[in-house]
């Protein structure tokens, strides 16, 4: 039964890890069209969507026990 809790929380832990590594990528490049030339509309939302994505996978993973 430890066994099983410790790899609920590895899993847990490297979850939350990846997804807040993942986080940095789109933020670095919404900061990298702060001048010109300006980003398409396409790009930002689709940077929106992602960050919202990966919002959702860090509270998810924030409720989870373990």
């Amino acid at each position: 039964m430890i066994l099983i809790a410790k790899f609920k929380r590895t899993l847990k832990n490297n979850l939350n890890i990846h997804a807040s590594a993942a986080s940095d990528n789109p933020s670095t490049c919404d900061e990298s069209f702060s001048g010109p030339p300006a980003e398409s509309p396409q790009l930002k939302d689709a940077s929106d969507k992602v960050q919202g994505l990966i919002g959702i996978i860090l509270g998810i993973s924030n409720q989870l026990k373990g």
